[in-house]
């Protein structure tokens, strides 16, 4: 969804350097809200910020997200969402009819909520540094080329750590 608005012939136009500036995230943010409701908000902010920033996340978050969906801006690449969503089936693609479930909660404490939403936006911003990357680094006999894996992660150590640290903070000491 974040990149759907990169199936529009203005994007094409782009790439030939024949356009500059589009917007290619705002139509998958409008089609994650208009598809999923409520439930698409999560979805909608990461969607909206993972080139711009998390701007639409604050206090406000649905009345600025309900006000940028309804008034895309100026330099978005395609405002018919049917167009590009037929362009991704071409390609073998879908964008599921239904979200079960959503890491946000209207009506929760905003800042439980807010720090799901980041966690899904750096989650996004994270995988398409990734796959950039991959690309980029990738040649003609191997397309995508990804940087070795890191240590293994030793959740229940790190923990103990973390948990360690805090109780001598807590007595007046220093962290480490």
């Amino acid at each position: 969804m974040h990149d759907l608005g990169k199936y529009s012939e203005r994007f094409l136009a782009r790439l030939r350097g024949e356009e500059r500036g589009l917007d290619h995230w705002t139509p998958g943010a409008v089609l994650a809200r208009k598809r999923y409701g409520t439930n698409g908000t999560a979805v909608s902010v990461a969607v909206l910020g993972h080139h711009i920033g998390m701007d639409h996340a604050g206090p406000g978050l649905t009345a600025e997200l309900r006000s940028v969906l309804q008034n895309p801006p100026r330099n978005v690449t395609e405002s018919d969402l049917s167009v590009l969503v037929e362009r991704l089936r071409a390609d073998g693609l879908t964008i599921p009819e239904e979200l079960r479930g959503s890491v946000y909660r209207a009506g929760s404490p905003s800042v439980a909520s807010m720090l799901d939403i980041r966690m899904l936006f750096s989650a996004l911003v994270d995988a398409d540094y990734v796959e950039t990357e991959a690309h980029f680094d990738g040649t003609a006999a191997q397309p995508r080329r990804y940087r070795p894996d890191g240590p293994p992660l030793r959740a229940a150590r790190a923990l103990e750590l973390l948990l360690d640290g805090a109780e001598r903070v807590r007595r007046g000491g220093r962290a480490e």
